[in-house]
């Protein structure tokens, strides 16, 4: 994988940034068209967590032995470059720990403006056009990429699409692998004693994101239990009824408090992990997708391993993540 002539890179926001700033560091010069706010009415949030939501042991159970090993040394590299990366840019960020129920305790975690980020990152990129959603994609006889956005097309050699802005239908390779999701969460006002924090609950399952004197309440369990599969265009009754039945519970929130909605859009993959790779019908384009929320525990480090393969030949170690496993 060591491309001739510039790589064209389709992101969305920060993630595709990100990208595009790790191949930038490797001397290229890539071409970046970023997605525009989606279509749906949602708002992406406004603090990213970097790290673990997850124990080892679930990953274990859920991945195997070796996958979760494999997980966990890009998750443990992951965190070392988000920070040097926030440090370079001079991004505002606060490290602290991640305080899970009942009384387990990971002792590293940072918050940061997702916003902010991709500011300071594209000081030192050039944007080549915005988009709202991928509609096609393509390769011709001579290797050559066409990507369809929206209602005009770019072309390249080589592509890196790192987006979650797209239908299943627009890239077949992925119809029946990747299902497209709406993710919701809840801001409340914080109920005394507690102060700002981060607090995940329930193995991953529940999330609270604390800041100034409001709680972000959100709940990755509505990707099945709470029918938040698929595309919605307004935030999910069920996952709002049970977020504050269970904070409620814990004292977090008043009894009968009603939360400002926000929705943001992801996607996940049938098997739950990220897809990064190739498929063989699109030789010419590599795909970032499938993160399901998790992208920031995961895309510092995986860009620097895949600028890497890009720039040089060289195997990135990223086989836990590649499309073969679908095959």
């Amino acid at each position: 994988m060591s491309p001739s002539g510039r790589v064209l890179v389709i992101g969305d926001g920060w993630q595709g940034a990100v990208v595009a700033h790790a191949l930038k560091g490797r001397g290229m010069d890539p071409i970046l068209y970023l997605a525009a706010p989606s279509t749906y009415p949602m708002t992406d949030p406004v603090v990213l967590y970097v790290g673990n939501g997850e124990t080892r042991e679930k990953a274990e159970l859920i991945f195997g032995e070796s996958v979760a090993r494999d997980l966990w040394e890009i998750s443990e590299a992951n965190w070392t470059r988000a920070l040097d990366l926030l440090r370079i840019c001079d991004v505002p960020h606060e490290t602290k720990g991640l305080v899970r129920f009942p009384q387990q305790t990971i002792e590293r975690g940072a918050s940061f403006s997702g916003d902010a980020l991709e500011h300071a990152l594209l000081e030192d990129l050039s944007i080549a056009g915005r988009f709202r959603r991928l509609k096609g994609l393509s390769c011709d006889p001579d290797l050559v990429a066409h990507v369809r956005l929206d209602t005009f097309e770019v072309s390249a050699p080589f592509v890196i699409l790192v987006s979650e802005h797209f239908e299943s239908s627009a890239v077949a390779a992925l119809a029946g692998i990747r299902i497209p999701i709406t993710l919701s969460s809840f801001t409340y006002r914080i109920q005394p004693p507690f102060s700002g924090s981060v607090a995940v609950f329930n193995d991953g399952a529940d999330f609270a994101v604390g800041g100034g004197d409001t709680w972000r309440l959100g709940s990755f369990r509505n990707l099945f239990q709470d029918r938040g599969v698929g595309l919605h265009d307004k935030p999910d009754e069920i996952a709002s009824q049970n977020l504050a039945a269970y904070f409620t519970k814990l004292n977090w929130i008043p009894s009968g408090a009603r939360g400002d909605a926000g929705m943001s859009y992801e996607s996940i993959s049938c098997d739950g992990l990220p897809i990064v790779g190739t498929f063989s019908a699109l030789p010419s384009v590599v795909f970032v997708t499938g993160f399901a929320a998790r992208s920031a525990c995961f895309l510092f480090e995986l860009a620097e391993r895949l600028a890497t393969q890009v720039t040089t030949g060289e195997a990135s170690r990223l086989g836990v993540f590649s499309p073969r496993r679908m095959l």
